[in-house]
């Protein structure tokens, strides 16, 4: 099977990560990439697949140079599948489409949070002939595409991001002498990492030990540096920015937190920490108990509630058998339900 892949950006994403997870989990099949925008951390990363890739570098252009660049490209061109990791301009996207498959699956990563009516003029004009699939990366997503316009034309399923998932239960790095707090995210306005932030003000008044640690870089760092030095716990707050390899630091933390807004699709550092075997605390919106969907598999508390977050971490502090059946029970649980060769399966 010949499978081409379009993608918006080479950022370190969710839907550039799961591109690159398909890819890696399928080495079976004959792989072509199309990064539409410009070259990015994940380039370095989609380089070392055995893949042909070419930046076009037309994502900003107007829409008639963006459609003329894409099609220009993929003349001559066949291919069994194509997987399109963003719904930039997916109209233009798909028309390029006719005559290279029949078959297209988009992968919608975030709920619908553009006016869809731009999208069902463009497709008046500029048509796709073959199949699309919707794929929501929650139900919570593919609920918001399923009734409106243009996106309602389309079949719309649910597949959960892949998490690269370790062989075996991870060897933990843990400083016994500190209580290690950290969220993976990054750090902007769709994430609510200044509840956290806040909440660890209250914590840290008990548990001296506490640490927090924050991965992820974005347009609010300065912000929530600030916001840290303003609740006086700066030389207790660590932000690491971006990393290449997020489980290094899961693997030294003792519990994974993780606080967001209802303008994000899932959440897919949630299984990674998961995957690693930490206790999860979760701010309780929809797409996050679909990760969890069990009792058990995390503790929630009420999306933007400082109180609440401090006091599900203390009582989370003081019982140690709690933290351990947390951590196997999660670890179980990604294991058979976050694969990448699900994943993969769900696609085709």
């Amino acid at each position: 099977m010949k499978i081409l892949h379009l993608s918006a950006y080479a950022h370190r994403g969710g839907c550039e990560k799961n591109c690159y997870h398909f890819i890696n989990g399928s080495p079976q099949f004959t792989h072509e990439l199309i990064v539409l925008g410009e070259e990015g951390p994940m380039s370095e990363d989609w380089a070392k697949l055995p893949l042909q890739i070419q930046h076009l570098h037309i994502v900003n252009k107007g829409m008639m140079a963006f459609r003329k660049g894409l099609k220009n490209h993929l003349k001559q061109k066949k291919f069994d599948l194509v997987i399109c990791w963003s719904t930039i301009r997916l109209p233009l996207q798909l028309n390029c489409l006719n005559n290279v498959t029949q078959d297209v699956r988009v992968y919608l990563g975030n709920p619908l949070g553009h006016n869809p009516i731009k999208d069902a003029v463009l497709n008046i004009f500029f048509k796709y002939k073959g199949k699309t699939v919707l794929m929501g990366c929650s139900d919570y997503v593919s609920l918001t595409y399923k009734t409106v316009p243009y996106f309602k034309n389309f079949s719309v399923k649910t597949s959960l991001n892949p998490i690269a998932l370790p062989s075996q239960f991870p060897q933990k790095n843990i400083d016994p002498g500190k209580f290690k707090l950290g969220m993976v995210a990054r750090l902007d306005p769709i994430k609510d990492h200044a509840t956290v932030i806040k909440a660890f003000a209250l914590i840290i008044k008990e548990i001296h030990v506490a640490e927090l640690h924050f991965v992820g870089e974005g347009v609010l760092r300065e912000t929530l540096e600030q916001m840290a030095v303003i609740e006086k716990v700066q030389n207790k707050v660590f932000f690491h920015g971006d990393v290449k390899n997020v489980y290094d630091y899961l693997n030294e933390w003792d519990v994974f937190v993780y606080a967001t807004t209802p303008s994000e699709g899932l959440g897919s550092v949630v299984g990674e920490a998961m995957a690693n075997g930490l206790p999860c605390v979760l701010c309780d919106l929809p797409m996050l108990r679909e990760l969890a969907p069990k009792d058990g598999l995390a503790i929630f508390f009420e999306a933007g509630n400082v109180s609440a977050l401090s006091e599900k971490i203390r009582t989370l502090f003081k019982d140690e058998s709690l933290q351990k059946k947390l951590s196997k029970a999660v670890f179980n649980h990604a294991q058979a339900n976050f694969g990448i060769e699900r994943f993969v399966k769900d696609y085709l």
